[in-house]
């Protein structure tokens, strides 16, 4: 609930969130007025390096920003049932 849910009837995926992270992180007023519940939410942050792998939970808001050029690849290798609509 703390990270304002998409359940929108035309969204394409409803794991996906209403706030704008980044701009909520630095602070912009209206992000935090629009979603106040964000402060509530429990964070966790990490760097990678090369070659590192993170595991994200199945169902886990994340986050993602790059500090350098890099790849990124999301390997649902064990979907809930609820995800498979997700790798059609």
């Amino acid at each position: 609930p703390y990270l304002y849910p998409d359940h929108r009837p035309t969204s394409r995926n409803k794991n996906s969130s209403h706030v704008d992270l980044a701009r909520w992180m630095e602070e912009d007023p209206e992000q935090h007025r629009l979603y106040p519940k964000v402060e509530e939410a429990v964070c966790y942050e990490c760097m990678l390096e090369p070659g590192d792998v993170l595991y994200t939970p199945p169902l886990w808001w994340h986050h993602v920003e790059s500090c350098d050029d890099s790849i990124s690849v999301l390997v649902p290798f064990d979907p809930l049932p609820q995800e498979i609509q997700h790798l059609m």
